[in-house]
């Protein structure tokens, strides 16, 4: 990818530099396809109704498709997932608890450590 414009300010930089962290990473590691989560509206959550009416999950679902695009980009095979599809009801302190039973000794640094790590194990079926 080529340097961020200057002329490329705001949130728009922001995502200029997340896909271009994204794409960095894909170089150094070169994995083998790469799972996305896709953003989608819970309705009767308080949060969720909260995010979606501030436009933060529009624009962590632009995001999520910009990580697409890198990885059609660089020829990476890539698919999305719904927080539904992998884990279906399940809370964010189960999930915790069922990543640490699956690994380990694992240090979770965060809530989406915990869901990368927790979308792998269930598409392994092992979550």
């Amino acid at each position: 990818m080529l340097p961020c414009p200057r002329k490329i300010t705001g949130e728009a930089k922001r995502h200029f530099w997340l896909m271009y962290n994204f794409d960095k990473l894909g170089r150094q590691f070169d994995p083998e396809g790469v799972v996305i989560e896709s953003m989608e509206h819970w309705a009767g959550s308080e949060t969720s109704d909260a995010s979606t009416n501030s436009g933060a999950l529009f624009k962590v679902d632009r995001l999520s498709g910009g990580y697409g695009g890198v990885c059609a980009v660089r020829g990476t095979p890539y698919n999305f997932v719904t927080a539904k599809e992998w884990k279906g009801q399940l809370t964010k302190e189960a999930t915790r608890l069922r990543v640490l039973r699956a690994i380990p000794g694992t240090v979770l640094k965060d809530e989406h450590s915990t869901d990368a790590i927790g979308i792998g194990l269930a598409l392994g079926g092992e979550l």
